[in-house]
């Protein structure tokens, strides 16, 4: 039986195509997403209180741990913490649940401090769930947008040569759902998510959502990918008999 194909649509390949190899399935990389530094100075102005929603950030932001020295800072997830605490930055709070849950943290740090000076770093292009908790909190927030993100050049002509050869899409942001459906169109191909926004993203454009991780994690999206690539490839074998 041929390895089922696992489509991967975040701009790093690395680590899912690892872990969705580890179990059995043949990863294809085909990103829709191209970060691109924007080398935006940072605020003038220290924060008291720091949100940083993405491992990314620690990449394109020079200096991050002199900018935040002395901040409260809160991480939207392990992978942001680790990230940070790489570069040098002390973490204060780490998210498990995504944006959303993170603004809550930083409300919750907020009402703890005296009038704090908060700073946003992280995309210029931030989630719809993200920019929903910020505005429904309405306090001001300094921003430092470090990166961009942007669709690369030649991703249409990559996934119109694949023509849906492969059996699972996985999505790590609803961007990069918003922009699949763009450039493809429909799609009945069985998608799985990293999480709940990404997972309400797939099914508010019509697309099959079959999973979601179980955590916010890489092997966790690998391990739902490669149980519904299972479920197809028996799905397929019955109908062959």
């Amino acid at each position: 039986m041929t390895a089922p194909r696992v489509l991967i649509t975040r701009h790093q390949a690395a680590p899912l195509d690892a872990h969705l190899q580890d179990r059995g399935c043949i990863p294809v990389h085909v990103p829709l997403l191209a970060l691109i530094a924007t080398h935006q100075p940072p605020p003038a102005r220290p924060p008291g209180l720091a949100l940083v929603t993405s491992a990314t950030t620690a990449r394109f932001a020079p200096d991050l741990a002199q900018h935040l020295q002395g901040a409260v800072v809160i991480a939207v997830g392990e992978k942001t913490a680790a990230a940070l605490t790489a570069a040098g930055v002390s973490v204060a709070i780490v998210g498990t649940a995504g944006g959303a849950e993170a603004v809550q943290h930083l409300a919750a740090a907020a009402t703890r401090m005296a009038t704090p000076t908060i700073l946003y770093i992280g995309a210029r292009q931030k989630s719809a769930e993200l920019q929903t908790a910020l505005d429904d909190w309405g306090a001001p927030i300094m921003e430092w947008a470090v990166y961009d993100n942007r669709v690369p050049a030649n991703a249409r002509d990559q996934l119109m040569a694949l023509a849906d050869r492969f059996d699972v899409v996985t999505f790590t942001s609803a961007s990069a759902v918003q922009r699949y459906v763009a450039l493809s169109g429909a799609s009945t191909i069985p998608t799985v998510a990293i999480g709940a926004s990404t997972a309400a993203a797939i099914q508010e454009a019509g697309l099959p959502l079959a999973a979601v991780a179980a955590r916010p994690r890489m092997d966790a999206l690998a391990d739902v990918a490669a149980d519904v690539a299972a479920d197809v490839a028996a799905d397929v074998g019955r109908l062959r008999r």
